[in-house]
């Protein structure tokens, strides 16, 4: 729990332990490239849910945006 005064208590539970990790899959979002005023330049923006992304190539304006990991408990 936090001890310092004025902030609310944490109850986040800490990680203790060993875990294997068995699976690492994409978690995928629609990128849109949105031009900016410098040519050949984009910005991104992403649009939509994010999903794990199961097997084969990431789809045509998907981006990668994070990485889910499946583990086992030691």
């Amino acid at each position: 729990m936090s001890t310092l005064k004025g902030e609310p208590p944490s109850y986040r539970t800490q990680p203790a332990g060993r875990v294997l990790v068995t699976d690492r899959r994409p978690v995928i979002q629609r990128a849109v490239g949105i031009q900016t005023e410098f040519a050949g330049l984009y910005s991104v923006e992403y649009q939509g849910p994010r999903t794990v992304h199961r097997d084969g190539p990431i789809p045509d304006g998907y981006s990668v945006v994070a990485y889910a990991l499946a583990v086992t408990l030691q």
